[in-house]
């Protein structure tokens, strides 16, 4: 433990002290720290003698250190401020070895947290009874985007997946910055805590989104942290923040947020007719729809209480009738939840969100893409004046028109929203979708998209941002191998390939300036893969694909 842990440590220490005093000009100190420097290093190939000497012959070095060792001692601790290779070549660790602690993650000591990637929560929410289980397709797409969460966890924290990064990704990651998670696997569709997790004690949970099931695994971890959302005691489903969870709570809490800020008009919201109504009748329905064509000649769009990646909704146009599946539809939404919202189907001009999380005050907002039928396809990862267009960055923030700027507003608008999730005993993370949107030939902002009460991938974006140059166009989107045929890739590795090859990721100051680099490991997916494209060269390879794929529909 000594020679091969703390004294590997002090490679790294040594290093990295030794250059500065080099460049403060204190060559003094600087060759005392070259002998330690050098010291160190026989001291580590000492230690590397010995284990070779023990351990067993059919063991890496890197396998009989690794397992040798119980917390709080653990192979974090032979890391430092650096991370020296060539220190340990000299010391004789082999490569495996070396690449092994450069991309390990377990914690120095400090209790960590499990993350759990549940993807599908909305849709075991929108059962509102026990016994969901996700569909095989469902399964696979979540297998695919499980690492996701390795940009929200912490060094040493714990994400559950079902297939764990190659090392050669990993260490592509730790090359570009990224600070690694550990990774436990388990089996496709599992969805119970492993007995061995269960032994551990835990800082917290943190799910993807709440529900039933990620209670139950709450309720079998040992951990210090308690759950950040209050669960009523009649049931999940009858818990208060749950009624601003569902859709049908968004006409009634839209109509609160324009009484709750009066100096901000609907020059800036729109029209109240926007809002939406909530309507409990196929009758009612249909003369919703009906006033909508005949007043505005849009189409309406009509929303279960429960969405899901473009689903739960469908749209009526004008001089067209529903089809018989459309009003079977209506009727079952009806049936299992009562009511329905309608709303004008409005011309989206850009999607926005912010989101926030748990013990911090700060807003992220980004500008984030969706395709024709609404399902999420990336984000914008600069800021969000930078994201938008001279004139719709001139709309939303104009503080001569408006009595406040758009921008405040909305920041009004989520703030607002935050505390009355609060206020019904939900506290974990969350955020608001919002649009630019066109009617009548003016622009407006709308009040309120939706509220997501769950992580979103802005979140993911939020700690993805952080480690790219702010002042440089960048784009993170999700790719299916569908769109990368159409492009001319047979695979989603061969687009990889090829992608990297041509716009290798570049470091400047610590940060990414240009550049693909890939937030889901190329060599394991099948389906579905996602990257970030950084400047116009890169962002330009990427047009029609995923988020960069062009848009022909109107979309609420």
């Amino acid at each position: 433990g000594m020679s091969l842990t703390f004294e590997q440590a002090n490679l790294d220490f040594a290093s990295h002290y030794m250059k500065i005093f080099k460049e403060l000009g204190d060559h003094e100190t600087a060759d005392i720290l070259q002998k330690v420097y050098d010291d160190e290093i026989g001291h580590v190939k000492h230690g590397v003698q010995w284990l070779e000497r023990w351990k067993p012959e059919e063991k890496s070095q890197w396998q009989a250190y690794e397992e040798r060792l119980n917390l709080p001692m653990s192979p974090a601790r032979a890391k430092g401020p650096v991370f020296d290779r060539h220190a340990r070549r000299r010391a004789d660790l082999t490569e495996e070895y070396i690449d092994s602690l450069y991309i390990h993650a377990g914690t120095k000591g400090r209790v960590p947290s499990l993350y759990w990637y549940n993807a599908d929560c909305e849709l075991e929410l929108a059962r509102e009874a026990p016994g969901y289980q996700p569909q095989k397709g469902m399964q696979k797409v979540m297998s695919e985007l499980m690492s996701s969460l390795l940009y929200v966890a912490k060094p040493g924290d714990v994400v559950v997946s079902h297939k764990a990064p190659t090392q050669p990704y990993l260490k592509h990651l730790r090359d570009l910055g990224f600070e690694l998670p550990e990774f436990y696997v388990v089996p496709e569709g599992q969805r119970q805590l492993p007995p061995e997790l269960k032994e551990k004690r835990w800082e917290s949970l943190h799910p993807w989104g709440w529900t039933p099931k990620t209670l139950e695994i709450f309720k079998a971890m040992k951990t210090r942290g308690s759950i950040p959302v209050e669960v009523s005691a009649e049931g999940f489903w009858q818990s208060p923040w749950m009624d601003l969870f569902r859709k049908s709570a968004l006409p009634e809490l839209r109509k609160s947020l324009r009484e709750e800020f009066p100096e901000i008009s609907s020059e800036l919201w729109g029209p109240v007719e926007a809002d939406g109504k909530l309507l409990h009748d196929l009758t009612d329905v249909l003369m919703a729809i009906e006033a909508i064509h005949s007043q505005y000649k849009i189409p309406a769009v009509i929303k279960s209480p429960y969405g899901f990646a473009g689903s739960g909704m469908l749209r009526a146009y004008p001089d067209q009738h529903l089809t018989d599946a459309q009003l079977g539809w209506i009727e079952r939404q009806l049936d299992l939840y009562g009511c329905l919202l309608l709303e004008p189907w409005m011309k989206r001009i850009v999607d926005i969100s912010l989101v926030w999380a748990p013990g911090s005050d700060k807003m992220e907002s980004f500008v984030f893409y969706t395709n024709a039928k609404g399902q999420y396809k990336g984000h914008c990862l600069q800021s969000l004046s930078y994201a938008l267009l001279p004139e719709h960055r001139a709309f939303l923030h104009d503080s001569r028109r408006f009595s406040k700027s758009g921008y405040e507003a909305l920041l009004d608008i989520a703030n607002s929203v935050r505390s009355k999730l609060a206020e019904n005993g939900y506290r974990y993370a969350a955020g608001i979708d919002t649009m630019l949107y066109e009617f009548q030939g003016e622009l407006y902002l709308k009040i309120l998209g939706e509220v997501n009460c769950r992580m979103t991938m802005g979140h993911v974006a939020a700690n993805l941002r952080r480690h790219i140059a702010p002042s440089v166009s960048s784009v993170w989107q999700s790719v299916n191998v569908i769109e990368a045929q159409r492009k001319g890739w047979p695979t989603l590795q061969d687009m990889a390939a090829d992608l990297q090859k041509r716009f290798p990721p570049r470091l400047k100051g610590g940060l990414i300036d240009q550049g693909i680099f890939f937030t889901s490991d190329p060599a394991q997916a099948t389906y579905l893969v996602s990257l970030v494209s950084v400047g116009y060269d890169a962002i330009e390879a990427c047009e029609g694909l995923g988020a960069l794929e062009k848009q022909t529909e109107m979309r609420p």
